[in-house]
């Protein structure tokens, strides 16, 4: 006859061979999900490195640009509108903002304009022009010629 202690004692072995498969399946998910979470995290800072890059590089462009403004003295209108506006930016409004941004903008194509009309009036041929200003000719020869049929209109 079969002991009941026998018995037992075959029952407590499957019930710990069921607990630890049951363990390993359950570590095994466990284990995915930190892969997962793991990369999300170097995702999120790359994301985070690139946008910082970004950041700075926008500041080294807006001061380069405040830099070649200030150097220029050709008559910007708006200049010292513009540096008002930088100075007191964190002061504006929320909706005064579009309003500024627009004039900011047209403040930049007018000085970027007039400083390219001024090369080319000193006699620079477009190449030269492009180079001076490390822009590409074909930009150079279309903000000429779009100068050209604004004056031509005026």
């Amino acid at each position: 006859m079969v002991n009941i202690s026998s018995i037992l004692i075959l029952i407590g072995i499957l019930v710990v061979i069921i607990s630890t498969i049951v363990i390993f399946k359950n570590n095994k998910e466990y284990q995915n999900i930190y892969d997962e979470v793991n990369i999300m995290y170097k995702k999120i800072k790359d994301y985070s490195n690139n946008i910082e890059i970004i950041v700075n590089d926008m500041e080294d462009i807006v001061d380069k640009f405040l830099l070649m403004t200030e150097a220029n003295n050709v008559g910007v209108k708006g200049r010292n509108k513009s540096k008002d506006i930088i100075k007191q930016k964190s002061t504006i409004d929320i909706k005064d903002t579009s309003n500024i941004v627009q004039e900011k903008e047209l403040d930049v194509e007018t000085s970027y304009e007039n400083e390219i009309v001024r090369l080319h009036e000193i006699g620079l041929t477009n190449e030269e022009i492009a180079k001076t200003l490390n822009k590409g000719i074909r930009e150079i020869n279309i903000i000429l010629k779009m100068h050209t049929m604004k004056n031509n209109v005026n």
